[in-house]
């Protein structure tokens, strides 16, 4: 044991503090991860995983008095934490109906145990005289890893591992139905990095002792258990392998339809479950251990993917021992019947799924953890639309969907596949197609070259059909999964399509609120937004979220969940679109996924993801020369080698989208004060950083303003020409003679090279006070420019 100075150097009470936030707020480390606390994956055994159930038990946590004393603090109790105490460990009741899976081979128990056992009680420490409990303690026992005992908040993705027990010794009673077992209780790696030590997790703080007295599940009140499943449950979760039960929907097999009341038909769809994982998946009646099954539909029409029905769950009851995702002979059964086996599949039929007494409501599932209370309630069955999935006929028509394609999707949910961390693959889809029997008579009927597209969210069809399409996921930090899809059109000239379709695979947080980031002077025209309803008396509003456009961003939103917990939130199993035009084309940015529900402390209240947007407009932001400069220079040299005046001009945008290239024909030219057709844009040069030289087809005229119009952003640039008109008030006089001598002499400011070169030949210089009064006179070739004019600035 480390020498207990070591902890009072630590801080005392300050210690306790940081351990506790430790307990409540620090995720624990998974297999694989990186970093501190970083595990191997279990080594695999030849041993065969049994489910019990935990009827009774205590877990002791016994700290050594030597680690409390150098910390300065003690256990208490309180009457809401009446678990039995002594000065120095807690004893805490284990909650009946936990499952225990326990390990056999041929010699009988191997000693390895998966397990997550829920207690009642709790901790009261009191750290020099700051009282602090931690309830709801939990104990997960891992094969192959240090057990955990985890503190938060049960069922809402906040359990984090505050301690570890290792080195357990671990006993079965000969009768099987008492287990017990004893280890080192130290710092967990999270805690051991909080503290300030990272690689410091064997400070040994004293001991963990577990006795449990068990129950066989099919014993009587073993099957009976009931109750909600917990966050990180291991019930289902792998003791011979690394992958743990993975369910997914192996083939979508059938249709049915039902009947159709008030313009409404309802459907159900017959599904095949497989167990691709390498440990058994628990499937027993009368529990909440068992597979819901979730049914929707979803409609491509016109570009737009939408989801135009969706059923209550299907709970399930019974197994099969089917091949149809592994083949014949790689089933391996389970021993208990009442779990699908690795390999195995398990097969409802249309009608099975569709069969109302057995659909509860989506509303009561947590699908990111897959717990859920059993036995459900729900409002009483009035119609054969109830529970089933719901498709209005305005959907199905083929006057309104010519060209339509329609989508069938299944999505398993389960506790022990949730444990595993295999919950991600759990939705299928396949195509079908809408048969029409007669008025009123719509029927889904597979495709002729439809397949079932196993472990693919429906989503993924849009992608499917049209590559254009591009998909992102966004995984929710302690929580699960939404996918985003999205597809920009151009549908004119100057204008742009946004369509998005977000999916909430199993995000319990669910979502209240889309952004899409607008730049300023973005024109946006019809917003549009879809969603899916839920029915027969669930409690969901069904309002269409509000769309507001601020001066930044699109934002489409319902109501958050403190002003109601029932608002029309985005939550699982759901997909919502969001629409615009845009008059400019997309470029990448960052669109916003606000969460509904709160997350636990440090949890993220939206998510960010990378997306086409509009881009900023194209805005004219200088010129050179600048706008309103006047060229005074002679209209040419006296040899020829110089244009007669400005005949390209370098432009500079705040913001060019390399989808919107610069082209003539963004330009229009006009000429103020001679006759005359004005000279057009010829060529666009771009020279990088938003610049672009424009070339004229010919030089400007003399004694005109040429007015260069950005017609997209309407900026402009106005050059005017006049020789001999050195300060550029428009008239060209004497004046200009004394501006030329000042200018010279470096009299105020210096001019510009079109104000003081006049004769064009070697920048400023004293032979230029000559030229321009060669021009005020008309000396040579020139005319006369002694008392010419502009008109006045456009």
């Amino acid at each position: 044991m480390r020498d207990a100075k070591e902890w009072a150097r630590a801080g005392g009470a300050a210690v306790v503090a940081v351990l506790l936030s430790s307990l409540v707020a620090r995720p624990h480390a998974q297999a694989g991860d990186e970093g501190p606390g970083s595990r191997a994956a279990p080594t695999r055994v030849s041993e065969t995983p049994r489910p019990f159930v935990a009827t009774a038990g205590s877990v002791v946590l016994d700290f050594d008095r030597a680690s409390l004393r150098a910390l300065s603090w003690r256990l208490a109790g309180t009457e809401t934490l009446p678990a039995a105490r002594e000065d120095h460990a807690s004893r805490l009741t284990v909650a009946g109906g936990s499952t225990v899976w326990l390990g056999f081979s041929d010699g009988g128990f191997t000693g390895r145990v998966a397990a997550t056992l829920r207690t009642t009680g709790g901790l009261l420490i009191d750290a020099a005289g700051r009282r602090v409990p931690i309830g709801s303690v939990t104990v997960v026992a891992s094969p192959g890893f240090p057990w955990e005992i985890r503190s938060g908040i049960p069922g809402d993705g906040g359990e984090t591992a505050g301690f570890e027990a290792t080195d357990m010794l671990v006993e079965l009673s000969p009768r099987g139905d008492t287990l017990s077992a004893a280890g080192a209780l130290r710092l967990s790696p999270a805690t051991a990095a909080t503290l300030g030590y990272p690689g410091r997790e064997d400070w040994i703080i004293g001991t963990l002792q577990l006795r449990v007295s068990l129950a066989r599940y099919g014993d009587g009140a073993a099957t009976a258990t009931t109750g909600e499943v917990e966050s990180g449950s291991a019930s289902g979760s792998s003791l011979a392998g690394a992958i743990g039960p993975d369910v997914i929907v192996g083939d979508i097999h059938a249709t049915k339809r039902w009947s159709r009341i008030n313009e409404i038909t309802s459907y159900s769809i017959g599904t095949v479950a497989c167990n691709v994982g390498d440990a058994s998946l628990l499937w027993v009646n009368n529990t909440p251990q068992h597979p819901v099954i979730a049914q929707n539909v979803y409609r491509l029409l016109d570009g737009r993917f939408e989801q135009i029905g969706l059923s209550w769950v299907k709970h399930g009851f019974t197994v099969s021992r089917g091949t149809v995702c592994s083949g014949p002979g790689a089933c391996v059964p389970d021993s208990s019947a009442q779990a699908v086996g690795p390999g195995c599949s398990d097969t409802y039929a249309a009608n099975l799924n569709g069969f109302q007494a057995n659909l509860g409501p989506r509303g009561d599932i947590n699908a990111a953890t897959g717990a859920f209370p059993y036995p459900f309630s729900a409002p009483t069955i009035t119609t054969e639309l109830d529970r089933r999935i719901q498709i209005r006929d305005e959907d199905l028509l083929l006057l309104f969907n010519a060209g339509a394609r329609y989508f069938v999707e299944a999505h398993y949910v389960h506790p022990g596949d949730a444990a595993a961390g295999n919950q991600d693959n759990n939705a299928s889809y396949r195509e079908v197609e809408v048969l029409s029997g007669g008025a009123d008579v719509y029927s889904l009927s597979f495709t002729a070259a439809g397949t079932t597209r196993r472990e693919k969210a429906a989503i993924l069809a849009w992608q499917e059909v049209d590559p254009n399409v591009a998909v992102e996921y966004v995984d929710v930090p302690g929580d699960r999964r939404f996918i985003l899809a999205y597809r920009v059109t151009q549908v004119d000239v100057g204008r742009w399509h946004y369509e998005y379709a977000v999916q909430n695979l199993n995000s319990h947080r669910s979502a209240r609120a889309f952004h899409v980031p607008l730049p300023a002077a973005v024109d946006i025209l019809d917003i549009g937004f879809h969603d899916v309803h839920d029915h027969s008396g669930a409690p969901f509003d069904s309002a269409d979220w509000v769309s507001t456009h601020s001066g930044d961003s699109l934002t489409w939103a319902t109501q958050t969940f403190d002003e109601n917990p029932d608002a029309n939130a985005l939550r699982w199993g759901s997909l919502y679109n969001f629409r615009f035009d845009a008059d400019t084309c997309p470029a990448l940015g960052n669109v916003r996924l606000e969460l509904f529900r709160p997350g636990a402390g440090g949890s993220p209240d939206e998510m960010s993801v990378s997306a086409l947007v509009p881009s900023p407009a194209a805005v004219l932001a200088s010129s050179d020369p600048p706008d309103g400069a006047i060229d005074a220079r002679q209209p040419t040299d006296l040899a020829g080698f110089n244009p007669a005046g400005w005949q390209s001009v370098d432009v500079t945008f705040s913001a060019v989208s390399s989808c919107t290239p610069l082209s003539p024909a963004d330009f229009q030219v006009t000429q103020l004060g001679r006759p005359g057709p004005a000279p057009s844009v010829q060529n666009v040069v771009p020279r990088g950083g938003g610049r672009y030289t424009l070339t004229l087809d010919r030089a400007i005229s003399d004694r005109a303003w040429t007015v260069i119009a950005h017609t997209p952003s309407n900026a402009r640039v106005r050059l005017g020409y006049l020789p001999a008109d050195v300060n550029a008030d428009g008239v060209s006089n004497a004046r200009d003679v004394i501006a030329i001598i000042n200018a010279l002499n470096m009299v105020g400011p210096v001019p510009p090279v079109w104000s003081a070169d006049i004769n064009r030949i070697k920048g400023f210089e004293s032979a230029d006070i000559q030229r321009t009064v060669d021009l005020l006179r008309g000396a040579g070739a020139f005319d006369p420019y002694n008392g010419a004019k502009l008109p006045p600035r456009p």
